[in-house]
C-alpha cells in the first residue's frame, strides 16, 4: 500500500510565488511509484485548499477562478490526517505519513507550520521548530555565528519602537559604529525583499523606514565591497551529512535581487573555484547545519572577501528555493526527495520513543491543599 505524501506550498508570504514554483520541481520529481501525493495550496489569506489541477502553474493567476473541485482541507489536531471539507463540514479524513515542506518565508519557513505538525504527530521535510525559528530571523542567527566564532559580517540589530524614541541619536550611532556603505535587512523576510544598500545617512533613514514596512525588527550590516558570493546545501541522512556541489552567485547589482534569484535567466559562471575554497565552505556549511540542528535540505549562503581573504557565513535558507536540487551534481532529485522522506520519518520515529510525560502526584497533593484550606477558613 503506498503512503500518502502532502506537499504544502503557498503560504501568507511575500515568497508565496517562489514557494509554488519550489513546489511544482518537488511534484515533478517525486517517485509516483511509491507515493499517493497529495498537493495542498495555502493561499495568500492563509486557507488550505486541494484541487484537481494544482500542477497547473497556469492557475495561480486567478486560484479562485481556474482551480477545478476544490476544496478546502485542515490537519486533525493530535492525530496524523487531513480531513477534507464536503457539504459545508470536514467529513472525509486522509492518514498523512508524511509531509513536504516547500513554505518560504513566513507562516512556512518559520517554524509554525512546522508546530502544527508536530502537534498532529506527521514527520515532515524541514528543520524542527526552534531551528526553524532562528534561521528565519536573520538577529538571532547571527547572534548564534558570533557566539559560536562563525564569522559573519559586522552588524548591529534595531527595534522599530527604540528607533523611533530617538532617530537622530539612532542614525548617528549606526553610521558612526559600522561606516558606509551599509545593507539594511527586515529581520525575518526573504528573497532580497526590503532590502537596501545606502551610502549615507539620508540613505540610511530611508532604508530604515523602508525595512521598518516589512518587520518590527531589522538587520544592518556592513557590506563587503570586494566581494564574491557562494551558495552550497546540505542533507542529513540518519548520521552522515551529504554536502552539495558550491555555486558562485553571479551578481550585476549592489545586492543579489530578488529578480535576479528568480526572474533572469542565469547563466554558468565559467569561474573554478579553487579545491581550498571549496574546502573551507564544505567545513563551515557542515558546522553551521549540525551547530543548528537542521533537517532536510538546508543551503548556506556565502560571503568572501578577497581582500581580506575571509570567508563570511551570510544566512541560513532552511527551505531553500527549488529545494535546492540542482546544486546536488551528483544525485537524482528523485534520490534526493526519497533520503528526505525517510529522514523526515526517522526523525518521527526517534522522537516518539522518547518519554514527554510521567505519572504525578500534582493534582491529588493539590486536591489536598485546597481541601485542607477550606477546613482552617472554617
Amino acid at each position: 500500500m503506498k503512503d500518502n505524501l502532502v506537499v504544502f506550498f503557498g503560504g501568507k508570504s511575500v515568497e508565496h510565488d517562489i514557494s509554488i514554483i519550489t513546489a511544482l520541481t518537488v511534484l515533478k520529481n517525486i517517485n509516483l511509484k511509491d507515493y499517493n501525493v497529495l498537493p495542498v495550496y495555502i493561499s495568500g489569506n492563509g486557507l488550505w485548499y486541494m484541487a484537481d489541477n494544482l500542477t497547473d502553474e497556469n492557475i495561480y493567476q486567478d486560484f479562485d477562478k481556474f482551480a477545478k473541485n476544490k476544496v478546502c482541507v485542515t490537519v486533525v489536531m493530535g492525530k496524523p490526517y487531513l480531513a477534507i471539507k464536503k457539504s459545508k463540514k470536514y467529513s472525509k479524513f486522509i492518514q498523512v505519513n508524511c509531509a513536504i515542506l516547500c513554505n518560504h518565508g513566513v507562516n512556512g519557513e518559520d517554524g509554525t507550520l512546522q508546530g502544527v505538525l508536530e502537534l498532529c504527530s506527521i514527520p515532515y521535510t524541514s528543520c524542527g521548530v526552534t531551528s526553524s525559528g532562528i534561521c528565519m530571523d536573520k538577529v538571532f542567527m547571527k547572534n548564534v555565528f558570533i557566539s559560536n566564532k562563525i564569522p559573519t559580517p559586522e552588524y548591529m540589530s534595531l527595534k522599530e519602537n527604540d528607533y523611533l524614541k530617538d532617530e537622530k541619536k539612532n542614525l548617528g550611532t549606526i553610521s558612526k559604529r559600522l561606516k558606509f556603505p551599509l545593507i539594511i535587512k527586515p529581520a525575518n523576510l526573504g528573497s532580497s525583499i526590503g532590502i537596501s544598500v545606502c551610502n549615507n545617512i539620508d540613505e540610511l533613514k530611508n532604508g530604515i523606514e523602508i525595512a521598518f514596512k516589512f518587520d518590527k525588527k531589522i538587520l544592518i550590516e556592513k557590506v563587503i565591497t570586494s566581494l564574491k558570493e557562494y551558495n552550497c546545501a546540505c542533507l542529513k541522512v540518519e548520521d552522515r551529512l551529504i554536502l552539495s556541489s558550491i555555486d558562485e552567485v553571479e551578481s550585476n547589482d549592489e545586492i543579489f535581487s530578488f529578480d535576479e534569484k528568480y526572474l533572469k535567466v542565469k547563466t554558468k559562471g565559467k569561474n573554478k573555484i579553487p579545491a581550498s575554497m571549496k574546502n573551507r565552505i564544505h567545513t563551515l556549511t557542515s558546522r553551521v547545519y549540525e551547530l543548528f540542528d537542521c533537517e532536510g535540505i538546508v543551503r548556506v549562503d556565502f560571503l568572501f572577501d578577497e581582500n581580506n581573504n575571509i570567508l563570511y557565513v551570510n544566512e541560513i535558507n532552511s527551505i531553500p528555493g527549488s529545494m535546492a536540487l540542482y546544486l546536488f551534481k551528483d544525485y537524482k532529485p528523485t534520490e534526493l526527495l526519497e533520503c528526505m522522506i525517510l529522514q523526515a520519518k526517522f526523525r518521527l520515529k526517534d522522537k516518539l520513543k522518547r518519554k514527554y510525560s510521567f505519572e504525578s502526584q500534582a493534582l491529588n497533593i493539590f486536591k489536598e491543599f485546597k481541601n485542607s484550606n477550606k477546613i482552617q477558613k472554617k
